[in-house]
């Protein structure tokens, strides 16, 4: 009986610990039940011609994702003329680098640098032609509901290395933005 009430002492505190904490918010703003927050994605030209590899979707995806983990449901937009209302997360993407097609450029690289210096591409060669960097630059504005401006703005520069290994690798920049984006706008 003794252990029966320690165990119930102990899921106690645990859960009063855990509420404690509150309620995931977006930048503070509790979003009701059945509210979709706007998530609203906007690309360069430069961003339009290089992500041929899914890298804006790959960050969509995570974003939406994320933020379903965290129990607020979003709605994606991907038309500069969508002007949802708040709460809307504004993500705008100005550059991208780094799709499967810029991975065999890398590689081909390689193969000349392991062509003209023998030692060095002995150990360069491989680790190039197996990896393949990609870089993304992105802009994230949170407007909440009842506001003019946003209460939340901050760039995101991240560079991801492909190891062709999963389907993802090439993406891997815009997965880690994604990541941060969302870190950055939840808080308890």
């Amino acid at each position: 009986m003794r252990l029966y009430h320690s165990g119930l002492a102990l899921l106690l505190v645990g859960t009063v610990l855990g509420c404690a904490s509150g309620p995931v918010t977006l930048v503070g703003y509790k979003v009701p039940k059945r509210q979709q927050v706007a998530v609203v994605i906007d690309i360069s030209d430069q961003v339009n011609e290089a992500d041929q590899g899914g890298g804006v979707a790959t960050l969509a995806d995570t974003i939406t994702d994320r933020l379903k983990e965290h129990g607020i449901d979003s709605q994606l937009y991907s038309s500069k003329y969508d002007h949802p209302k708040p709460p809307r997360v504004d993500v705008f993407v100005s550059y991208w680098h780094g799709t499967p097609s810029s991975a065999r450029g890398v590689q081909g690289a390689s193969a000349a640098a392991t062509l003209a210096v023998p030692v060095a591409g002995i150990v360069a060669g491989p680790i190039a032609m197996g990896m393949s960097a990609n870089n993304i630059i992105v802009d994230c504005k949170v407007t909440l509901p009842g506001q003019n401006e946003p209460v939340f703005s901050q760039h995101f520069e991240k560079t991801g290395f492909g190891s062709g290994s999963s389907e993802n690798s090439d993406n891997a920049a815009a997965e880690s933005a994604g990541d941060a984006i969302v870190d950055a706008i939840l808080m308890r």
